[in-house]
C-alpha cells in the first residue's frame, strides 16, 4: 500500500496540521493581529536543484514592502536578498497573515504531494522547515527565520 500524499492528508483535516514521523506537519504558518507589525524574513537554507519561495498573504490588512502596498507577496530565494522586512498593516479590527511555501517546477507550485513545514519556536520567533512537493518529505527543502516584531492576537 502506498503512503498518502501530505497534500492528500491534508484534505482530511481541512487544512489541519497532519502527523508524520512523530511531527505535526503544517501545510502553513498563520498570525493574527490587531496592531501593526513587521515580519523579518531570512532564509537559511534553499534546495540547490529545485527553486524555492516563501509566499506572505494577509486578509484584512496589506503588506509594505519595498514601498509597494501588497496582499500577497513571493519571496524567492533565488532574487530576494537573504534578509527581509514585510511590514502589515491591518485595515480593520483583525488580520491574519499567511506564510506557506513554495516552489518552482515550471510553474509556481504550493500545498501538493508532500509540501508542508515544521514550525519550530526560537528564542526571537519561528524556523519553519520547509519540504517542497518534489519527491519525498525532506524539511530543508527550504529554511526560513521568521521574527514578528509587535503585537499579535
Amino acid at each position: 500500500m502506498t503512503r498518502k500524499t501530505f497534500g492528500e492528508l491534508y484534505a482530511a483535516t481541512r487544512g489541519g496540521p497532519i502527523r508524520y514521523e512523530g511531527h505535526d506537519v503544517h501545510p502553513a504558518y498563520e498570525i493574527t493581529t490587531s496592531a501593526p507589525i513587521a515580519l523579518d524574513v531570512g532564509f537559511v537554507r534553499a534546495s540547490p536543484t529545485v527553486r524555492q519561495a516563501l509566499r506572505v498573504a494577509v486578509d484584512g490588512g496589506t503588506i509594505l514592502v519595498n514601498g509597494q502596498q501588497l496582499r500577497d507577496v513571493i519571496l524567492w530565494t533565488d532574487t530576494a536578498p537573504p534578509r527581509q522586512r514585510l511590514d502589515v498593516q491591518p485595515n480593520g479590527a483583525q488580520c491574519r497573515i499567511t506564510v506557506w511555501n513554495a516552489w518552482d517546477d515550471g510553474g509556481m507550485q504550493a500545498w501538493i504531494g508532500d509540501c508542508g513545514m515544521l514550525i519550530e519556536p526560537t528564542s526571537t520567533g519561528v524556523r519553519l522547515r520547509c519540504s517542497d512537493g518534489v519527491g519525498g518529505p525532506d524539511f530543508d527543502d527550504l529554511v526560513v527565520e521568521l521574527v514578528t516584531r509587535g503585537e499579535q492576537s
